[in-house]
């Protein structure tokens, strides 16, 4: 994971998207590469939850409901645990889950 002065980019060849306690999916809006399928996910999710695109702390990864990664290989990738540290309830979310099948229905 790229971060700086407690402010996350993203990951090695992946955006990173984090779902808050308020149900709010937010990712990083600056300081990434502006991946194809990161911009496809911004588009499936504003008709499914609340998007902002803002600096997202330590402290916001580490207290969100939700954590994942998008990237064109992995698709969308839940994070379940970062340094040993259990994210959420320690499975894939709910949101996760919805626009990875959202996501596969555009591949078809």
């Amino acid at each position: 994971m790229y971060y700086k002065n407690n402010i996350i980019t993203e990951f090695p060849r992946a955006n990173v998207f984090i779902v808050t306690k308020n149900n709010i999916l937010q990712t990083p809006a600056k300081n990434i590469l502006l991946g194809i399928t990161r911009k496809q996910v911004l588009n499936l999710a504003k008709g499914l939850i609340e998007v902002e695109e803002k600096d997202i702390t330590l402290d916001d990864l580490f207290s969100a409901d939700e954590v994942f990664l998008t990237s064109t290989t992995k698709k969308i990738m839940p994070v379940v645990k970062i340094d040993n540290k259990k994210i959420g309830n320690g499975r894939p979310g709910k949101i996760a889950k919805r626009l990875y099948a959202d996501f596969l229905l555009l591949e078809h």
